[in-house]
């Protein structure tokens, strides 16, 4: 399925239209059914639509980069006329200077009363040399912006070159099978061994069967068959051209059906989901997956979201999102914040996977515990692509890569994703401002953190409550820290999320509160705040 993939998108490349013609033409070259291909051409579609967006996503950027590089531009021209029309009117103004320094010094000599012609002088002469100091500055000081005018049009021209290149591509996106980094590594490398035999393990290392819930176990080429004991059983059809490897061999309405069988597989995650779509014959898509030492198998299927359980006259819970975690905070009917508690979101240091595991475990935390209080959840609603932009340019590559490890998106999604599997609503508001306003009404009130009193106005925000200012103009804040009085060392270290510590160790109040999730409420404060 993999060769056939290749040698459709080359058809399609050519100009070719997806015909029966192309269909006859593939049969004898790789034994595969006409099923099979048609699920080879949607998953190919699926992948150049998908390199569509992303190319689209790019020139939308890069054009955004443009604009704020021609920006650019124009100030370092305005500054660069400026600083030409200075120098030359220093330069004019030093030679005034020295003709009046030439003119003193002739007269010097012929002059009575030396000492009433030296003072003059000197004073031409300090004049003079502070202009040329300046004029050295200032000098120096065009030769750089000339510098960073040249760099800064370089820039331009390269983001002009990408986007020029990249528009082609939304018509007839060009695709690398097995990636182009595989590719380097395997044959572009000084010390590549075995770059072919490893290229091509890349390239077909992957295939998908769509499900039909038609078919039994909904898809008609592979069958999972569960058991008592949490195990599944796989039997794969094979296609005409492996029929050498087939276990079994059987005529199913006038048709030969070649079957190989596995035996005692596990999923990691929702084998109970799996079971009860199996039981509904809902059509389960299966995609196999080679990696360095065997085959992975995903299992693909709808699954039913539950309805809503959250009550969201009673309350909610805010939720805002930090580097180093997510502080979460119980809000009221009248808009007032109670208990407190937080969960680790830094993924420094850490990999892909490792980083993704934990953002969906910190998620997955936040909302049983809106499950469990009945509770909607309320997160920001953030957006660093123009962030990302400026940043390169005004607050430099270091805010950049900052900005590029939040893992935001990913919290995002795993909120949105765990919300929607236990019937929880999510809200998602603006937070701009929201940990200054925070700080002003909340912080020193309640004695919460900065991050808490900011989760404290976002969920407020989708209560649609005030956010008037509490304290008078010109109050002195003080500075106040991102941790609760309370908190302990070893619970602070529990929310950096430094590799290779268990993710188990979530702060549960130390650093959020005075209270853990799972304990009592606190006493109900004297200080409440008006419901408006």
């Amino acid at each position: 399925m993999s060769r056939a993939e290749h040698k459709i998108f080359a058809l399609l490349q050519a100009g070719r239209q997806w015909k029966g013609d192309i269909h006859t033409t593939l049969y004898p070259d790789f034994g595969i059914s006409a099923t099979h291909l048609d699920m080879v051409y949607r998953q190919l579609l699926a992948r150049l639509q998908s390199l569509r967006e992303l190319g689209l996503r790019h020139i939308r950027e890069w054009e955004l980069r443009l604009a704020i590089t021609r920006r650019s531009l124009g100030r370092m021209k305005q500054a660069l006329q400026k600083q030409s029309s200075a120098i030359v009117k220093l330069v004019a103004e030093d030679g005034e200077l020295t003709l009046k320094i030439q003119g003193l010094k002739r007269t010097l000599g012929s002059a009575r009363h030396v000492a009433l012609r030296i003072r003059p002088l000197k004073i031409l002469l300090d004049a003079s040399y502070r202009k040329r100091q300046l004029l050295t500055r200032m000098r120096a000081r065009r030769r750089k912006l000339l510098r960073a005018l040249h760099y800064c049009q370089r820039k331009e021209q390269r983001l002009r070159h990408r986007i020029a290149r990249e528009r082609p591509k939304l018509e007839r996106p060009s695709l690398c099978f097995g990636t182009r980094k595989a590719f380097r590594a395997c044959f572009l490398r000084p010390d590549a061994i075995g770059g072919a035999t490893r290229w091509r393990e890349l390239r077909e290392g992957r295939f998908t069967l769509e499900g039909d819930s038609i078919r039994e176990s909904g898809n008609p080429f592979a069958r999972l068959r569960p058991h008592a004991d949490g195990t599944f059983d796989l039997e794969l059809r094979l296609p005409y051209a492996l029929r050498d490897l087939a276990e079994v061999c059987c005529t199913v309405k006038n048709a030969r059906q070649y079957i190989v069988r596995f035996h005692g597989l596990r999923f990691q995650h929702g084998q109970g989901d799996l079971e009860q779509a199996l039981a509904e014959h809902r059509p389960i898509t299966i995609t196999f997956i080679r990696d360095t030492t065997s085959w992975r198998l995903i299992a693909s299927f709808r699954q039913d979201i539950p309805e809503v359980q959250t009550l969201p006259r009673a309350g909610a819970i805010g939720v805002d999102f930090n580097a180093s975690h997510a502080a979460a905070v119980f809000i009221d009917a009248a808009g007032n914040p109670g208990r407190t508690f937080s969960a680790p979101a830094s993924t420094r240091g850490m990999s892909a996977n490792q980083s993704t595991d934990l953002i969906k475990k910190s998620a997955a935390r936040l909302i049983a515990e809106a499950k469990a209080a009945r509770l909607p959840v309320v997160i920001e609603q953030l957006d660093f692509s123009y962030r990302r932009v400026v940043a390169e340019h005004w607050r430099g590559p270091a805010y950049m890569r900052a900005l590029y490890r939040l893992p935001y998106a990913k919290f995002r999604e795993a909120m949105l994703s765990a919300a929607a599997r236990n019937g929880v609503r999510l809200f998602q508001v603006a937070s701009q401002n929201s940990s200054c306003s925070g700080h002003q009404r909340f912080a020193r009130r309640y004695g919460l953190s900065i991050h808490h009193a900011a989760a404290v106005v976002i969920a407020r925000r989708a209560m649609i409550k005030s956010e008037q200012r509490s304290l008078p103009p010109g109050y002195n804040l003080g500075k106040a820290s991102q941790w609760h009085p309370t908190a302990t060392r070893e619970e602070r270290k529990a929310c950096t999320g430094k590799p290779g510590e268990s993710v188990d160790r979530i702060d549960s109040g130390g650093a959020a509160g005075a209270q853990s999730v799972g304990g009592p409420l606190p006493t109900r404060r004297i200080h409440w705040l008006d419901s408006g």
